[in-house]
């Protein structure tokens, strides 16, 4: 198993997210400063972990997550509002819709919107 976790620092107002296979022994490693991207951040609180069957996956959730560049995205994913796992299986956006099959636009969003279910 590997998991997608996301920290907290109240020191600095900031999350982190990373994937790993050993959440704990992770969060140790970066509350003793060895990460220089979250080193300034300690102490660092474990606000959501997600379990994913393979580490493709975590990181598929992991990259998404940090391509989105939005607290309120990782707040929502904190409070279960949005679901990682289905996303990375059938992109699934922020607002309940999935994006299978759908047309890009040369910004690469997509242009035809499917509500999740009707699949």
């Amino acid at each position: 198993m590997h998991y997608l976790y996301i920290l907290y620092s109240e020191k600095i107002d900031q999350y982190y997210t990373g994937e790993t296979k050993d959440v704990r022994q992770r969060l140790k490693k970066h509350n003793r400063g060895h990460s220089i991207a979250t080193k300034k951040g300690v102490p660092w609180v474990l606000k959501k972990m997600i379990e994913f069957e393979t580490r493709t996956e975590a990181i598929k959730a992991e990259n998404w997550l940090k391509r989105m560049k939005s607290r309120r995205m990782i707040e929502k994913v904190i409070g279960g509002e949005i679901d990682l796992k289905s996303i990375i299986s059938g992109y699934q956006s922020a607002d309940g819709f999935l994006w299978e099959n759908a047309c890009l636009d040369f910004s690469g969003r997509s242009r035809v919107r499917v509500p999740s279910g009707s699949l």
